[in-house]
């Protein structure tokens, strides 16, 4: 079984073929590497899915297993535990409401903790936003990084003999103004043709059911972009188990809210590659937010439907 932990997640996978830069090749030393400093690598600037470039080869490991790491906002000292036993992993940390900020000396410190078999790449801290890290266990997973920007990682990924998939970790910005330009930039992708995975924080609601507490649900023209997004890039909700909500202030009595920021979603190509496909929300520990499991390869087969409004 593959299984993905999120917690939350912000990647970005094409089965198509980009010429991986040198400096977001998951095999490249050091450990990690960082994007410019406006946020966005030069990888940013080139083709997404050059036509011509071949697919990563398969990893040479006979394991079925994939694993990767992210942290969005931070690390919990225990966290590298929780990853090392997952298969492709991503964590935000959060630790008594405060968020610690990745600098690339956290960001190795925490891939080092993973054993000496994980690379990854990292999207420091910019501003306001934690920063995120991507990694994955050289053993079992072959992987390209496509872009690395503050609040997505691209990246294309194969597991043993699998068909190689698009990836895209979501750390959406507070900001909706921010966030629109996150949906602009992922609309302008036109992966039809290719497996698609998206998951993470997306930050935002979809409608009144997504939240419990504070203000009354209304219907903000930032929900509208989400929505918006989501029928525009023909994206799939990938159902869950477990709690609804994914995030809480962790306040109590009527000062308590509970939102459902986190999500998975993949287009038609990747489902039908991969569509016996769950996800699995776990209670919140260290942070406000809850770990999703995505397992590739479940027991049981679970439908998935379109988003409609």
């Amino acid at each position: 079984m593959v299984s993905i932990v999120h917690a939350p997640v912000d990647l970005a996978f094409a089965e198509g073929n980009p010429s991986p830069p040198t400096k977001g090749n998951f095999g490249e030393n050091p450990n990690l590497t960082s994007p410019s400093t406006d946020g966005v690598s030069e990888a940013t600037r080139r083709p997404m899915f050059p036509p011509t470039t071949p697919k990563p080869d398969p990893p040479s490991s006979s394991s079925s297993t994939l694993s990767w790491a992210q942290i969005l906002r931070g690390s919990n000292p225990n966290s590298s535990k929780s990853v090392q036993s997952s298969t492709l992993s991503q964590i935000q940390s959060n630790s008594s409401g405060k968020e610690t900020h990745v600098s690339i000396d956290i960001a190795n410190s925490f891939i080092h903790k993973l054993g000496s078999t994980w690379k990854g790449v990292a999207s420091p801290s910019n501003g306001a936003s934690g920063g995120n890290i991507l990694a994955r266990n050289t053993n079992t997973v072959t992987a390209h990084t496509l872009t690395v920007q503050v609040d997505v990682i691209h990246a294309i990924i194969a597991f043993n003999h699998s068909m190689p998939f698009i990836i895209s970790t979501i750390y959406a910005n507070t900001n909706p103004t921010l966030r629109y330009t996150l949906w602009q930039s992922l609309s302008n992708i036109n992966l039809n043709a290719y497996p698609w995975l998206l998951l993470g924080d997306f930050n935002c609601i979809l409608n009144q059911d997504d939240k419990k507490g504070g203000l009354p649900f209304r219907l903000t023209s930032h929900i509208q972009n989400f929505r918006s997004f989501i029928t525009h890039a023909n994206l799939i909700d990938l159902n869950f188990t477990g709690p609804k909500f994914t995030w809480c202030n962790n306040k109590k009595g009527e000062a308590r809210i509970l939102t459902m920021l986190d999500r998975a979603f993949s287009n038609l190509a990747w489902l039908n590659s991969f569509g016996n496909s769950t996800v699995k929300h776990f209670v919140r520990t260290a942070s406000d937010h809850n770990p999703l499991l995505l397992n590739l390869n479940p027991d049981m087969s679970r439908k998935n439907k379109l988003f409609k409004f």
